[in-house]
């Protein structure tokens, strides 16, 4: 099973990497100006707004209006990929309709923008995640937590804002939790794991045996085995599932297997931090949207709705039973953000109730 795991683990990186994938918001619309070049300018720069409006939430385009318009709206040109006019009216005021496309690529400039003007979260919509790996010599628990440490320091350093620290969690959770993984009942785990207002956790496992002495010159040697999960909580789906050995020496064997579970660790903690990047720079995730008291003919109207906001690009009705409609939307910005736009469009009265890292839930009024 750990073997098929891996597999999948590896295709799914080669895919992310090296698979062409065209990230783009194409928009119609007009711009007005004294000229053609200025009615132009005009449709470029709205067309970049639609764009930021996908990226970044309502509240945060108001609070920092002024940086985007000098830093981003004037500079409209820079992140257009392509455009072409539809029809144009020269009269007093100079008007162009016009398809733009707006290049939303994790490296493209305006994308890069963004992040370099922190009015946007660079990973995985802003996670909470916790690493659990305890460690053991010869099958019995060590009072260390170094492994732990290492893997949470790495994710900090890639970038990740919000790794719970797990003395938060009891030992009790902690080992239900981790027997949960581990024994494959992700559901349950999911359950736990919500209760700590979780999106991903890193469950593993820090085995190390003494080996003897290192050619008879007294320092010994260890061996350690470290392997771990990631969970996404919101969905119970494991997403990796990563395993290495390492070897350590010191002058005894308790410090010795120490050094080699930490080193086992940090292959570890590297593997799984360029993993959840990795997973991060595909913007187009799905946002599970789950709402109740909807009958099938408003059901229809909302697909409708979600369908015409922008930057949503596939509505998926998974599945519609007493009223209670599971929908997936292949959406590149955050849940709020789907979320506010669905609470304020016209034609449907939505509340929405809940938002986690890729579900929004909601009743219709």
């Amino acid at each position: 099973m750990r073997t098929i795991l891996l597999w999948c683990l590896m295709v799914l990186v080669s895919v992310l990497l090296f698979c062409p994938v065209a990230w783009a918001q194409e928009v119609t619309v007009s711009g007005s100006g004294a000229s053609r070049d200025d009615a132009i300018r005009d449709a470029l720069r709205l067309a970049v707004e639609q764009a930021v409006g996908v990226l970044i939430s309502s509240e945060s385009r108001t609070r920092n209006y002024q940086l985007i318009s000098d830093e981003v709206y004037t500079k409209s040109l820079g992140f257009v990929q392509d455009y072409r006019i539809l029809s144009e009216y020269p009269n007093k005021t100079y008007t162009v309709t016009a398809t733009v496309t707006v290049n939303t690529d994790p490296t493209s400039a305006l994308y890069t923008r963004l992040q370099q003007l922190r009015l946007i979260e660079v990973m995985l919509r802003d996670p909470r995640i916790a690493v659990v790996i305890p460690e053991y010599f010869h099958g019995s628990p060590t009072p260390v937590s170094g492994c732990e440490t290492v893997v949470i320091q790495s994710l900090r350093s890639a970038g990740f804002k919000h790794v719970l620290d797990t003395h938060q969690v009891s030992d009790n959770q902690k080992t239900n939790l981790i027997r949960a993984i581990l024994d494959g009942n992700y559901q349950e785990a999911k359950v736990m794991a919500t209760t700590q207002q979780l999106d991903f956790v890193i469950i593993g496992e820090a085995t190390s045996q003494y080996v003897g002495d290192l050619y008879d010159s007294g320092v010994k040697s260890s061996r350690a085995h470290v392997d771990a999960r990631v969970l996404k909580v919101d969905t119970g789906e494991i997403i990796a599932a990563q395993g290495f050995d390492a070897s350590g020496v010191d002058i005894t064997p308790q410090s010795s297997a120490q050094k080699a579970r930490v080193l086992a660790s940090s292959q570890l903690a590297n593997a799984i931090a360029e993993l959840l990047v990795q997973y991060a720079s595909v913007p187009d995730k799905p946002v599970t949207i789950t709402i109740k008291q909807i009958s099938f003919q408003k059901l229809t109207a909302l697909e409708s709705v979600l369908k015409q906001i922008p930057g949503v690009k596939a509505v998926f009705l998974r599945s519609y039973n007493g009223g209670i409609a599971e929908i997936d939307v292949t959406y590149p910005g955050a849940p709020k953000i789907l979320a506010e736009t669905m609470e304020n469009a016209e034609g449907i009265s939505i509340l929405i109730t809940g938002i986690t890292n890729s579900t929004v839930t909601a009743v219709l009024n």
